[in-house]
């Protein structure tokens, strides 16, 4: 109903003559937004061809832009033609299709000649050409080239359209050959050739060279041989692209620069598929050290710009080796040494500065991690795309707080974003931009609104509220988060209360269902581009599945809407009176109802996700067994189908039985601990102390307080069946925290070590002395952050264990 009344509005204005330009362009992109929308291509194509044909009149849109949108109808029309014609086998309709490719080549030609080196052009008329061996794609091509051969600068568009034209022939022949048609091998030949004169034209004029071919090199890698792949590489070096700089004139130096960069990216971008090719065409990382070094003579001296230095890359791509060689743990001590100088030398590049926060992160000193992440100056919408590189970083390092601090911008910036969106699609409104108002409410409710980082960042923040200014020394929960202290319930009301605020974290609670049930609901708004500079993909866990940050989500989402319950459960439960058990009031038996209710949707949830790993299963087997002897003790509950208890006996009886399963989980954690065969078990533990470990906590202190009330405290451990399976759970549980303690202690107790043999000339001893000084105190600072919360649990449960 919506397109329909508005192609009905939009006709009618868009037909009006008036002075105002901007008015009458605005009114007939409305117009054809709304053709598109109900798919009327006919009719939109009588329209634009209408309006070309009377430009004096309508001078705006301009005729370049009207005929892009015929091209544009042409080539929609024609590919409902083609699954018109897959549907009905008509031959009728192939007739139609062609005539209407035919037309569409035609007015994208003539956009062509216009703009030669639009690639969305280029992308519109080869995708449209259907005559035999694409030869009209081919005269098109060779025309434009002819046309601009006389300027000064070559354009990549052509060029690049006769790689594109080899692939599509390519994906043609794989589509008409059979199981022994070598033609398509061919085929990938040609185009093998057609990126390597692209590469000769190009690696020493743009430094964009390298993402040109990215997406040819990767068809190449699946659809090729590995003889193609080295038949490339051979090339690259015939053309000296694999050959340190050695140009004493400082703009050759510069141009060989480039294209040396040009071939170690290509040279990285097919070894990674074909490690077979390592040994014979990987780059040695101290000559491209050595050639960073060298080159610093034919630098700029004086960096006044906020630029980076050119020889930069060669940095990053020289720490891709070192990290990607995992089996040596000291090389990336190296790595962070070469680019703690990379950054000071150039302190202006970003990537140096990303490359290096995510190397401390993973050597356990996320400290530095945080100084650099501040010295990049992520700031307003970056908060959105880019803090995916800190967040997991600050998570195994222990740096809870700045978990807090990074989470708090990124709320804040949807509450700053739906106030900017409001004013400026009235002032877009106001001055009769009609497009721009529709692109800032689209942005507003397809990007911000249904944001997958925001949704992440309230479950951090839940997370970690309950270790806010624990890094003064305060004792959890001290200000924020429930931890089955006395300050629980003001702090539920709390929660409950701001639920309803879509931009507060507390909204996170009303977040229902499954990952896949939830996937369409939230956009992904991380920039993964950033890390593109990373080809040998040592970085690649970093990019966390959106189904895996949704999953975490979730489960966030439960443990803390079971926290709240099981605390509204202990607020409203009343003890026996006289060895007789009080009546249920109204209130509890709601309250237990809804924690059974949870109790059931989390535990299908743990059990059907496969996001969530064997430890975190085994956690929320835990919290689920002490919330379920809450139930039992306090509301007499343990399913909805089952009897009340109202026995005293029967309800004891009940809670120690369930506090015995969680200490089955509990040993499956600790055996977890104890081998500890990850890669760096301190980011496990680091993870594990929020996720889990706290709420565990904090329920385990909540059901403590529960048998206090019915009278089996730990004093009656030698008497009451509960009271025991409580204290054997807090020795369980004190057990599976020293194993964590120990974890932190021995593997940030080594001293990283440092080898600068055979790169003395690049970084001084005081350079690797510094970096190592960088990394025992922000493993110090790890252990001491991550110890202090780790004690404390251990003093409050030891205090279980004694005899009475």
């Amino acid at each position: 109903l919506l397109p329909r009344l508005a192609e009905s509005l939009a006709s009618k204005a868009a037909g009006e003559m008036g002075h105002d330009h901007v008015a009458a362009t605005e009114n007939f992109l409305l117009y054809m937004r709304a053709l598109d929308a109900q798919g009327k291509w006919k009719k939109k194509l009588q329209v634009l061809r209408e309006r070309i044909q009377h430009l004096d009149d309508y001078p705006n849109p301009r005729a370049d832009v009207l005929r892009e949108f015929v091209a544009e109808c042409l080539a929609q029309l024609a590919k409902d033609d083609d699954d018109n014609q897959k549907e009905n086998g008509g031959t009728t309709t192939e007739i139609i299709t062609t005539t209407t490719r035919a037309e569409c080549r035609k007015e994208t030609a003539q956009l062509l000649h216009l703009h030669s080196d639009n690639w969305e052009f280029w992308k519109l008329f080869l995708a449209n050409d259907d005559s035999p061996g694409m030869k009209e794609s081919e005269s098109m091509i060779n025309e434009i080239l002819e046309k601009v051969q006389e300027e000064q600068y070559p354009l990549r568009g052509p060029h690049l359209a006769r790689i594109e034209r080899e692939k599509l022939l390519c994906l043609k022949k794989k589509l008409t050959s059979t199981a022994t048609d070598k033609s398509t091998t061919t085929t990938v030949s040609s185009l093998v050739a057609q990126m390597a004169a692209y590469g000769k034209e190009f690696a020493q004029r743009a430094s964009c060279a390298t993402g040109d071919l990215s997406g040819y090199i990767q068809f190449v890698l699946q659809e090729g041989s590995v003889e193609d792949a080295e038949r490339l590489l051979e090339s690259i070096q015939q053309q000296g692209f694999l050959t340190a700089p050695s140009s004493q004139d400082p703009k050759e130096r510069r141009k060989e620069l480039r294209g040396y960069i040009f071939g170690i990216q290509m040279s990285y971008h097919i070894i990674v598929q074909h490690t077979s090719l390592s040994d014979k065409w990987m780059p040695p990382w101290k000559d491209i050290i050595t050639a960073w070094k060298d080159f610093q003579a034919f630098d700029i001296a004086d960096q006044a710009q906020k630029e980076n230095r050119a020889a930069d890359e060669l940095v990053l791509l020289a720490v891709q080796q070192l990290i990607a060689h995992k089996e040596n743990k000291s090389n990336k001590v190296v790595a962070a040494v070469i680019l703690e100088v990379a950054i000071a030398y150039s302190r202006h590049n970003a990537y140096l500065k990303i490359a290096a926060m995510l190397l401390y992160g993973d050597l356990n000193s996320a400290r530095r991690s945080w100084e650099l992440f501040r010295n990049v100056f992520i700031k307003h919408i970056q908060h959105e795309s880019c803090s995916y590189l800190i967040l997991p970083v600050l998570h195994g390092g222990g740096f809870y707080q700045e978990i807090i601090s990074v989470c708090q911008e990124i709320l804040r910036l949807q509450t700053s974003a739906i106030r900017d969106a409001s004013e400026y699609v009235g002032r877009a409104m106001d001055i009769g931009t009609l497009e721009k108002a529709t692109e800032f409410i689209e942005f507003q409710r397809t990007r911000m609104n249904r944001s997958l980082t925001t949704l992440e960042a309230k479950g951090r923040v839940l997370d970690c509220a309950t270790i806010f200014n624990n890094v003064e020394g305060e004792k959890l929960g001290a200000v924020h988060g429930v931890v089955g202290g006395p300050d629980d319930l003001e702090r539920v009301q709390k929660m409950i209360s701001e639920a309803h605020n879509p931009h507060a974290a507390f909204s996170l609670l009303r977040l229902k269902g499954s990952s896949a049930d939830n996937l369409n609901n939230f956009t992904e708004n991380r920039d993964f581009d950033v890390l593109s500079y990373d080809i040998l993909q040592s970085n690649s866990k970093r990019k966390t599945p959106r189904e895996a940050v949704l999953s975490d989500s979730i489960r966030r989402c439960h443990h803390h809407s079971l926290l709240i319950r099981a605390s509204l459960c202990l607020d409203a439960t009343k003890g026996p009176k006289k060895g007789k058990l009080a009546k249920n009031s109204e209130e509890l038996e709601k309250r237990c109802a809804s924690l059974l209710a949870t109790i059931k949707e989390a535990s299908g949830f743990s059990q059907g996700d496969a996001h969530q790993s064997a430890l975190y299963k085994d956690a929320f087997g835990v919290i689920v067994c002490i919330c379920r002897a809450i139930l039992s003790v306090s509301g007499g509950r343990t399913e909805a189908s089952v009897e009340y208890l109202d026995k005293l006996e029967e309800r004891e009886e009940a809670a120690a039985k369930l506090l015995t399963n969680s200490i089955s989980f509990t040993k499956s954690i600790h055996k977890f601990f104890t081998a500890h065969s990850e890669e760096n078990p301190v980011l496990v533990v680091s993870r594990f102390v929020p996720d889990c470990l706290v709420p565990i906590y904090a329920v385990f202190r909540m059901c403590a307080s529960v048998l206090e009330l019915f009278g089996w405290g730990k004093r009656k451990r030698n008497s009451r069946q509960s009271a025991k399976a409580l204290v054997d759970l807090s020795i369980s549980l004190t057990s599976m925290i020293s194993q964590m303690k120990e974890i932190i202690e021995s593997t940030l107790s080594k001293s990283p070590e440092v080898d600068l043999s055979g790169i003395d000339h690049v970084v001084s001893e005081d350079d690797g002395k510094r970096t190592k000084i960088r990394i025992e105190c922000g493993q110090l600072e790890t252990k001491t952050r991550i110890g202090r919360i780790l004690a404390e649990m251990t003093d409050t449960l030891s205090t279980f264990d004694v005899d009475v």
